[in-house]
């Protein structure tokens, strides 16, 4: 099956979008595009997509009988809209961050999806598919000890002028809050930010560079340097601190010559050369979801916990190196329908879960010590009644949800382990439990 997907936003990330779906990947073929300034629509479809339609508005695009799922990379205070409207229609969406300008519109776009019963949104948080971020997050999972301390930092060569204060949370550090959540597994509860003295090629409204100190629900404490200004090269550092050792963010690979009495190698200056890869794998995993209807990788509940959070940072920016709480509210019952719908698939795909499939409070690890208790409200298999351990039911349940915890270790093994290791194969137990296998 082809999917026919439309592009909502042809400027520099849609376009390089367009031409990755059409020239790169496979499964998929773009459509249709809309832009609000038609020329750019115009200019894509005569370089890229011949073959695609140019509607005058997201909405009609959308609309389309011949659209089979959406790529949101518009301008982005349309994004929210756009989304809606695609979960109306019940197609697939993948939208780049942010998911929505506000939290409110974040949420709006979560209730939305569990009204319509059916995941079918995909936030662009890319670096969850970066090598380098995937083969940090094996090691912090299996190597070094729980995570005390993480030292990160974001650095870009310059920004233009309009870029001012705030942005460096929701435009820059949006992509640290997602990756890092997503590393450590945890949560956030609060917020700091300290400014340095200004560097010289700051100016009025951009106080640069910023320090973010996060500290999780888990008693991890992050400090984020995001310095836009650095003049010197794209540079993306992340150092994982474990009680038993230490795990860094490998280098994007680069020459290393010795030439001219120097040892030296060239440090990237665009960002979309240091993640290129890593936009592949995103969006090829999209159209692989897509294919079945519904999405995959980070979801709407990330993009609205990134909205949360970077509230509260924006809102420490303006308290002189305070504290600012992030709180979230319940998880929906959603999220674990999503998980458990998920336990229904063919498990063929290695690095499933470390690619962000399940919601990451679904792979709670106890050898960390965490409370088996905080998990029943994120991937319980339903309310059977008994769900919290009592009775025979309460105890299938309890079994149900060990053995689904379980494939966390499995993913990635060969098939031969997997079977032998007694595989939930798909509908047997769950059906017991009193849920019919996903479709």
């Amino acid at each position: 099956m082809t999917v026919k997907i439309g592009v909502i936003g042809t400027g520099a990330i849609g376009r390089d979008h367009a031409r990755r779906i059409n020239e790169v990947l496979g499964g998929a073929k773009v459509v249709a595009l809309s832009d609000v300034n038609r020329a750019s629509a115009e200019a894509v479809k005569k370089d890229i997509a011949p073959d695609a339609a140019i509607f005058a508005t997201g909405e009609e695009l959308i609309a389309s009988a011949d659209v089979d799922a959406l790529l949101v990379t518009s301008w982005g205070a349309t994004h929210e809209q756009y989304v809606l409207a695609a979960i109306a229609a019940g197609k697939p969406c993948f939208c780049e961050k942010p998911l929505a300008t506000t939290a409110e519109g974040a949420k709006r776009i979560v209730d939305a999806e569990v009204a319509h019963g059916k995941r079918l949104v995909q936030v662009g948080f890319m670096r969850r598919y970066d090598a380098g971020y995937v083969a940090l997050k094996k090691t912090v999972d299996t190597m070094i000890g729980a995570p005390i301390m993480v030292h990160a930092a974001h650095r870009n060569p310059t920004v233009p002028k309009q870029y001012v204060t705030p942005m460096a949370i929701h435009d820059t550090m949006i992509h640290e809050i997602d990756v890092l959540r997503w590393l450590l597994d945890d949560d956030y509860v609060s917020a700091r930010v300290l400014f340095p003295r200004a560097a010289a090629r700051s100016h009025a409204k951009l106080r640069d560079p910023q320090i973010v100190i996060l500290e999780t629900a888990r008693g991890t404490i992050i400090d984020v340097e995001i310095f836009v200004n650095c003049h010197y090269g794209y540079d993306i550092q992340c150092q994982v601190v474990g009680e038993d050792g230490i795990a860094s963010l490998p280098e994007p690979m680069a020459i290393q010559t010795r030439l001219g009495a120097k040892l030296q190698n060239d440090i990237l200056t665009d960002w979309k050369d240091r993640f290129i890869a890593s936009y592949d794998v995103e969006l090829q995993d999209f159209i692989h979801a897509a294919a079945k209807g519904t999405a995959s990788g980070p979801n709407s509940w990330d993009g609205y916990v990134a909205a949360i959070t970077s509230d509260a940072c924006v809102a420490a920016q303006e308290t002189d190196g305070a504290a600012s709480q992030s709180g979230f509210p319940p998880v929906p019952p959603f999220i674990s329908e999503v998980f458990h719908a998920f336990c229904h698939q063919p498990h063929h795909r290695p690095g499933a879960f470390a690619r962000g499939l399940l919601p990451d409070r679904a792979r709670t690890r106890p050898h960390r010590g965490r409370d088996p208790q905080r998990l029943a409200g994120y991937c319980r298999y339903g309310d059977t009644g008994a769900g919290e351990g009592g009775g025979r039911q309460g105890r299938r349940d309890d079994h149900l949800h060990q053995r689904a915890l379980s494939l966390q270790r499995l993913v990635g093994r060969p098939a031969a382990a997997r079977r032998r290791h007694g595989r939930l194969r798909r509908g047997e137990r769950c059906k017991s439990a009193g849920h019919v296998p996903a479709q």
